[in-house]
């Protein structure tokens, strides 16, 4: 962030902003440990709304008009 011989000003609202992000990070990965049990990824998608968000998961990425 720095050069060499520089100082870096440390900003306590900036380490509790990244604390904040990194704790929303860690509670997401918990609920997906949480309710991933028992989960088959080569199952069939269980409705039509399933299956429109799988197929656009996997077709490539087209350019915004």
């Amino acid at each position: 962030m720095a050069g060499q011989g520089r100082d870096i000003k440390l900003s306590t609202e900036r380490i509790a902003g990244h604390r904040a992000f990194a704790n929303k990070i860690w509670n997401a990965a918990r609920f997906v440990l949480m309710n991933a049990e028992g989960y088959d990824p080569h199952a069939r998608p269980a409705s039509v709304y399933d299956r429109w968000i799988l197929s656009r998961f996997q077709s490539p990425a087209r350019p915004e008009r």
